[in-house]
Parts: structure tokens; sequence; C-alpha cells
């Protein structure tokens, strides 16, 4: 009686399911315009963010500032956060520290 080896070979690459999402209209002026920005909480990037707000502020008198921080760097920003930011904002401006 002769045994027959028998090797599974398993494909180890994952599948990706891409979604595709449409670029947002550009803005034609920021002007008046609602800006948000997010904090992800890395050190120093509050500062960043609070130097490019004084600047971006003087320069097109924005008609109002959201800002937000995420609850950890290494987590994305919550569904609610999320939400407030592209309701309430004209455009949204992100940062990283260290």
């Amino acid at each position: 009686m002769t045994s027959v080896a028998v090797i599974e070979v398993l494909d180890p690459t994952g599948k990706a399911n891409l979604r595709e999402y449409p670029l947002a209209p550009r803005l034609t002026s920021l002007e008046g315009k609602v800006a948000g920005f997010l904090d992800n909480t890395k050190p120093n990037a509050d500062l960043f963010l609070e130097r490019v707000q004084e600047l971006l502020v003087a320069k097109y008198r924005f008609s109002r500032v959201v800002y937000e921080s995420k609850l950890t760097a290494s987590g994305p920003a919550t569904g609610e956060q999320i939400e407030r930011l592209s309701e309430q904002c004209d455009l949204i401006i992100s940062a990283w520290g260290d």
C-alpha cells in the first residue's frame, strides 16, 4: 500500500476591496469660509496646526474655525468628529506631528 502525501498550497495575497471616491469640488476662494482643523494628537501637531490656523485666518478671514483632536494618534477620528467636520466646514486641514 502506497501512501501519497498531499500538500495544499495557499495563496497568502489578500484581495483589496477598493472603493473609488470622487474628489471634492475645488473652492474658488477661501475667503469667509468655515475651516476645520483635525489634530491627530502626535507631539507638536497642535503647535503646527495653531500656527497654520493663525496664518490662514489672517490671510483668508475665515468666518469660523472648527478644531477637533483625535483621541489617539494611532486611531481614526471618531464618526462624530468626521460628521461634525464634514457638515460644518468648507475645508479641512489635518496635521501630523513629532
